[in-house]
């Protein structure tokens, strides 16, 4: 009976050993028999672990995803066979599994379902509207109202479409482009009115700002028609209603503090400085916009105000500029003559000119005179 024992002890022991390192190599085994249940198993994990619980999976994408579980399992059929096993390691499942479900994955990531075709409408639209500029918060009632209705019309649209073809999903590059059919003119039409609007009403506050006391009191000087703004705290917040205003008042300090009072702006910089605030009002607005917030920091303006108008300080400093008539950059308090064109030059070299010419040099205006002289800064 000893005898017997031991032979098969002897017998076993390479059995045993061969079942130690297959299952040390492959890991966890699944039997041909639970095959199929451990490969719907992992497919319906895999499509959780994305977002997508199989029960979601529209009826008419459900034969796709089917045959691609049942090909995971045919495909390990076929290994297990062919290499003369009777199980399967789990980890070869999963690699299968995910490669067969991979581009299904993609396809269910791109598609919005019926019940959420409505939010994500209004998430694409404002999107869409930011992508060109434009805040929807800041849309007017009646242009509110109109963005509304053409909301509604892209979700009626896209439930015939859903209908027609039997189905309840729709896919995230038909929402795209029947937004854009429906918004693109909208969008760029409002785009143009803010744009108008804002020049206009920009135009006429810099304006207002720069000239109008003047204007009322005949006093050129401007000593007494600017304040300098308040020094704001750099963590205070400008809301889009009071940004122009803000604009141009930390415009202004900025020329103040360059040794410039903005009430004596040069006219031949009038016209610069307006664009270069106008550029400054666009950036915060955009910023706005990719921020989604409808204010800036005041540090945010400085910042951009100081960027802008570097060249504007430069120009009113003469920095760079050269007189035609003798080729010369101007110098510091060097006298300059102004012609009634706004053209300058050397004062010494455009009453020189005069003598012989009453052209102007530049743009050739007939009978100009010099209609004021000043200092180079």
């Amino acid at each position: 009976m000893g005898r017997m024992c031991h032979v098969m002890s002897v017998l076993l022991c390479p059995v045993f050993i061969l079942i130690f390192l297959i299952s040390h190599a492959y890991g966890v085994m699944i039997s041909r028999s639970n095959l199929k249940y451990r490969t719907e198993e992992i497919a319906g994990q895999y499509v959780r672990d994305h977002d997508w619980p199989t029960y979601k999976i529209p009826a008419k994408l459900r034969p796709e995803y089917d045959l691609k579980v049942e090909g995971a399992q045919d495909a390990l059929l076929q290994k297990i066979s062919r290499e003369g096993r009777s199980f399967v390691d789990l980890d070869e499942i999963k690699n299968v599994v995910f490669s067969k479900l991979d581009k299904f994955i993609d396809t269910l990531k791109n598609i919005v379902l019926s019940y959420d075709l409505t939010f994500k409408i209004n998430e694409l639209a404002k999107r869409c509207a930011q992508d060109v500029g434009l805040d929807v918060y800041s849309f007017s009632y009646s242009d509110q109202s109109e963005y509304d209705r053409k909301k509604q019309s892209v979700v009626d649209k896209l439930r015939n479409d859903m209908s027609r073809d039997g189905r309840d999903y729709v896919r995230m590059l038909e929402i795209e482009q029947a937004i854009k059919k429906e918004m693109n003119t909208f969008f760029e039409r409002i785009k143009n009115a803010l744009y108008q609007n804002s020049w206009g009403s920009l135009w006429n506050t810099l304006w207002d700002t720069l000239f109008s006391q003047n204007n009322t009191s005949g006093n050129n000087s401007g000593s007494q028609a600017y304040r300098p703004v308040q020094t704001y705290d750099g963590h205070d917040y400008v809301y889009r209603y009071e940004l122009e205003r803000k604009v141009i008042d930390v415009a202004n300090q900025i020329i103040y503090e360059n040794g410039t009072h903005p009430d004596n702006i040069p006219v031949r910089v009038i016209s610069d400085y307006s664009e270069k605030v106008q550029a400054i009002v666009k950036r915060m607005k955009d910023h706005m916009v990719l921020t989604h917030k409808n204010y800036v920091v005041i540090t945010d303006i400085k910042q951009a105000a100081c960027d802008e108008l570097q060249s504007v300080i430069d120009k009113i400093r003469y920095k760079g500029e050269i007189c035609v008539i003798c080729q010369e950059e101007y110098k510091t308090s060097e006298r300059v003559g102004i012609l009634n064109c706004n053209h300058v030059f050397h004062s010494d070299c455009i009453y020189t000119w005069l003598d012989h010419d009453r052209t102007c040099p530049l743009c050739r205006a007939q009978s100009v005179i010099v209609k004021k002289q000043e200092l180079v800064p």
